[in-house]
């Protein structure tokens, strides 16, 4: 193992450990306390372990982690108690849960790198998707390097076929990037969607021999079929739910059916909690009475927190002009502000 991947494999464990201290601080329960404990004595050992790395080590690692009491609420020094903040009695869901930024070719990287600069965080995940048979350019590639608000082992390339799977997992790892995503689906080549499990799992061995992880972003039919399937062979699983979106005008079909993949999916790996992610989309799929405005904000709150929706994170599909007009902005600045 490389000296680079390891240090991306030690930054990722590191950031999974805040991210779930922080969901814990959140929850109830008699485990509550010696599991926030371990967690803590573990963070304060790994904040230790970096503090006496070589000077390389703990250049490449240290910008990659965010501020423990800034961001975590831990290690920090004592203050006078103050007044308790009163819950929020209205808006979004609330809570917490990771956005999937999806990085376009076709709309201005310079831009894209300026908004997810200014609007994501360390827990945020930002994916390149590229159309089928399209070389990644290196001015976005460049880009997306430059996007510093969300660590690098967040970081990743997303392809229709397993031949570009294998071509760019070496590039992904090149990079110093986190993962490669399979978006498997109808554009897909045709051997590929008609077995997703076998195709998966070659996925997940080019994914491994660069050693990065594998995310997997199948179609909505696919998750219908093959979501427990699939699950064993993957690091990360993405949701293609916006074909729901319109289903009824209040998001509860969408809801509960993307509840109903997750309870599938984890009980396959139940590593993969905390990495679940479902889709909506302002391109189509307005719901009934609604603009699709209207859709993708109630949508982007029912499978979240709001309503008892279960997903840990969302992403947006997008055009250019949805992009340039501003609506994804005020969309990620709606999410932002409730969930991260």
């Amino acid at each position: 193992m490389s000296p680079t991947m390891g240090i991306n494999i030690y930054s990722d464990t590191l950031i999974r450990a805040l991210i779930l201290f922080k969901k814990i601080r959140k929850t109830n329960g008699s485990h509550k306390t010696t599991t926030s404990f371990f967690l803590m004595a573990l963070l304060v050992l790994a904040a230790a372990t970096i503090s006496i790395a070589p000077y390389s080590i703990e250049a490449t690692i240290i910008p990659e982690i965010p501020d423990l009491c800034s961001t975590y609420q831990i290690l920090c020094e004592e203050e006078p108690p103050g007044e308790e903040t009163p819950p929020p009695t209205g808006g979004g869901g609330g809570g917490e849960a990771d956005f999937r930024a999806i990085f376009l070719p076709y709309i201005d990287g310079d831009a894209q790198r300026s908004l997810y600069n200014q609007e994501l965080d360390s827990s945020d995940l930002v994916v390149m998707h590229l159309g089928l048979n399209q070389a990644p350019p290196t001015s976005d590639l460049n880009d997306l390097d430059s996007i510093t608000s969300v660590p690098d082992i967040r970081k990743g390339l997303e392809f229709f076929s397993l031949p570009e799977i294998k071509k760019y997992a070496p590039l992904v790892a090149q990079r110093g990037w986190g993962f490669i995503s399979y978006d498997i689906e109808g554009i897909s080549p045709d051997s590929e969607e008609a077995n997703p499990v076998a195709a998966v799992k070659t996925a997940k061995q080019y994914a491994d021999s660069a050693g990065i992880q594998l995310m997997v972003a199948p179609s909505n039919s696919i998750v219908s079929s093959h979501a427990a399937k699939i699950a064993p062979y993957v690091d990360r699983f993405h949701m293609q739910s916006q074909a729901r979106q319109d289903d009824d005008s209040t998001c509860t079909n969408m809801r509960d059916w993307i509840n109903s993949r997750i309870t599938s999916i984890e009980s396959a790996k139940s590593s993969l909690s905390g990495e679940i992610t479902a889709q909506v989309t302002l391109t189509r799929n307005n719901a009934p009475g609604k603009t699709i405005y209207q859709t993708v904000e109630d949508c982007m709150d029912r499978p979240l927190t709001e309503g008892g929706g279960r997903a840990d994170g969302l992403s947006i599909w997008l055009g250019n002009p949805q992009f340039k007009d501003g609506t994804y902005k005020r969309l990620l600045e709606h999410f932002e502000s409730g969930y991260s």
